[in-house]
């Protein structure tokens, strides 16, 4: 937690200059102390890694064993963020935080067009996948909360899957 740690050295260093002021001015250095850390929650971004995120109702294409498989998009839509359930609220603050750590583009949804085909050979004895969306991020992230008496608590926790502002084919092969 390293915003948490600078919070309190910076919150630590203002108190010490704080006690000082008071003792200079003939104040009860108590006085600052009980004063305490300031309270506020934070996010932080555990980890994140390239994820492709399929455009809502679209199909996921396969064909095989061998030959060919054409994909095409046949109805616009968009691709959107999503978070573990029951943390819907936090999705602002974690797509914000990812956006300062991981990647300018992610964004809370993107737009999807009519007419993108894709057209892929299929290696021999294969099946072709494809499928439309967008390359976000999959993030981990914890949301804490920094209290009065100088500790941190661990809120909430969770997973998210964050587009980024453009779109794209995915490709891949299975045995079956």
């Amino acid at each position: 937690m390293p915003s948490s740690v600078g919070r309190r050295v910076a919150s630590a260093g203002s108190a010490l200059v704080a006690v000082a002021a008071c003792g200079l001015a003939g104040a009860a250095p108590a006085t600052a102390a009980a004063q305490g850390c300031p309270a506020g929650y934070f996010v932080d971004i555990t980890s994140s890694s390239s994820y492709h995120i399929r455009g809502r109702g679209l199909p996921v294409y396969k064909d095989g064993p061998g030959g060919d498989v054409t994909g095409t998009v046949s109805r616009a839509t968009t691709v959107t963020a999503t978070i573990t359930a029951g943390f819907s609220a936090e999705l602002g603050g974690v797509i914000a935080r990812a956006k300062a750590e991981v990647s300018a583009s992610l964004t809370r949804e993107v737009g999807v067009t009519v007419g993108h085909s894709y057209h892929r050979d299929i290696t021999p004895g294969r099946y072709g996948n494809m499928q439309y969306g967008s390359w976000g991020q999959k993030v981990t992230w914890k949301k804490y909360h920094d209290n009065a008496s100088c500790t941190t608590s661990l809120v909430a926790s969770g997973t998210a899957y964050i587009p980024v502002n453009s779109v794209g084919w995915k490709y891949w092969e299975t045995s079956s």
